[in-house]
């Protein structure tokens, strides 16, 4: 019910993705970049000319960059997990503006074009050791008024976490040895929502076919092409994420709220990984969705793992993230860990690649980060034409969907995914997209139909 909450959620945590998931609240600072201007705030009485200093700036990377300077424990880099976060989203049509000098189309659906909160109180959730751990700060301050200040959000903390413990006991009780005179009804599902697109089957796969046109020509080898749902509903957005959560576990999902915004993500694929110089990416590319029985899941996974056009597909990604990481990372130090692996997940199989590197000792999480943005899985090869056309193509923002969503440590951990799967709510309206890579032998109907695979949850979600 907070204003300002972030729940990072690896709810699907095999394979060693997704250790940790992480609850924040009460940001001791907001940063907003939107038409054009940085804005900053704090709800603390704490006067800094440092920050007043990049009110309205233009530049957010350079004030955020100060601002991840400022804010560091580096004495505690040898823990696996974030020690205090920033943690927010880029959109997609920011990186695509910075990247492909593509113009910044008009923002109808009022979402900021990057947004943070730098808390500095965490929960965190071991997922593989079964541990919960908390972490105080005392940011923004420093000296003995941090240490204090830690302390008092500490016990802040558990005292929030001891209250909700005496809720949860009174709940039990209360089932119990119910009161025959209270009758609680179950919060209803909500009926069939009507859902509009920026394509009609037939327009979506007419852009496809002009997408084939541009690769047979020679002007690109793939495009990542989307479309975008839009609708209304009265449900409210942390409801809406815990009823398709049930049913689609992810190991990069996540619930954020800022203010009225609400980003409602259940995202497979990682972006960028960052631990102190070590980095590593899993691009996701081909799928296939579940079948209704062991049997069909055996023959779609077998299709999809042997499937030609998928692995071309990915291993264009896969050199591409090299390229990128190659901006940034030690000569020689970038390697395919793996090539070729077969994912399962609640509503399709994917086929994803592992690849790792170690940073330049002149490149900070940020740097990185900004050279590899917008990832490669999401736009096409080669990366700039293909955004161009993507441009063409869908004639609106993507908004945060093919951004990423993360956070900076302030111990150098820092963890993005891709935000594929992703529902934008705002008030009673919502977004999400789904797309998908469109090759030369691409099929315009089989790519139309991958599309909504992708999103079935959300389509099974909406229609009651």
């Amino acid at each position: 019910d907070q204003p300002a909450f972030a729940f990072l959620d690896s709810s699907n945590h095999k394979n060693n993705s997704g250790r940790y998931s992480i609850i924040a609240i009460e940001p001791f600072l907001t940063f907003i970049y939107e038409k054009g201007k940085v804005s900053l705030s704090s709800p603390l009485n704490y006067e800094d000319a440092f920050f007043s200093h990049f009110q309205g700036a233009n530049d957010p990377f350079f004030v955020l960059s100060k601002l991840l300077d400022r804010f560091q424990f580096p004495e505690l880099t040898s823990y696996p997990f974030p020690v205090g976060a920033s943690i927010g989203y880029i959109s997609y049509d920011l990186g695509a503006s910075l990247e492909a000098k593509l113009p910044l189309s008009q923002n109808r659906n009022n979402w900021p074009d990057m947004e943070w909160g730098f808390y500095d109180i965490l929960i965190i959730f071991d997922l593989h050791q079964k541990k919960i751990m908390l972490v105080s700060t005392g940011f923004p301050f420093k000296g003995d008024r941090q240490n204090q200040r830690a302390q008092q959000r500490l016990c802040y903390l558990q005292s929030l976490l001891d209250e909700i413990q005496e809720k949860q006991i009174h709940h039990t009780l209360e089932n119990t040895y119910p009161n025959q005179n209270i009758i609680k009804e179950p919060p209803p599902i909500p009926s069939t929502i009507p859902l509009s697109s920026n394509f009609t089957p037939t327009t979506y796969k007419r852009a496809v076919q002009t997408i084939k046109n541009y690769i047979a020509q020679g002007d690109v080898y793939q495009v990542n092409l989307s479309q975008q749902f839009s609708g209304s509903t009265k449900e409210k957005g942390y409801d809406l994420y815990q009823r398709i959560r049930k049913i689609n576990k992810v190991p990069y999902g996540g619930y954020l709220r800022f203010g009225q915004r609400e980003i409602i993500c259940f995202s497979m694929e990682r972006f960028l990984r960052m631990e102190g110089r070590d980095v590593q990416t899993r691009p996701i590319k081909g799928t296939r969705p579940r079948g209704t029985n062991e049997y069909e899941d055996q023959q779609q996974s077998s299709i999809l793992y042997h499937s030609e056009k998928d692995r071309a597909e990915l291993l264009m990604v896969v050199d591409m993230e090299r390229n990128d990481l190659g901006k940034v990372c030690e000569y020689k130090s970038i390697r395919v860990d793996t090539l070729f692996q077969l994912e399962k997940y609640a509503t399709v199989f994917h086929l994803v690649s592992t690849v790792s590197g170690r940073l330049r000792l002149t490149v900070d999480h940020l740097n990185c980060l900004l050279a590899c943005f917008p990832g490669g899985s999401i736009t096409g090869t080669p990366k700039i034409r293909s955004m161009e056309i993507i441009h063409e193509l869908e004639k609106c923002r993507r908004d945060i969907y093919c951004g990423t969503i993360g956070y900076f440590g302030f111990n150098e951990i820092s963890d993005f995914n891709i935000p594929i799967r992703t529902i934008l709510k705002q008030g009673e309206r919502f977004q999400f997209n789904a797309g998908g890579g469109v090759v030369i032998d691409s099929d315009p109907l089989l790519e139309y139909e991958e599309t909504l695979h992708k999103v079935r949850s959300f389509l099974d979600c909406f229609s009651g």
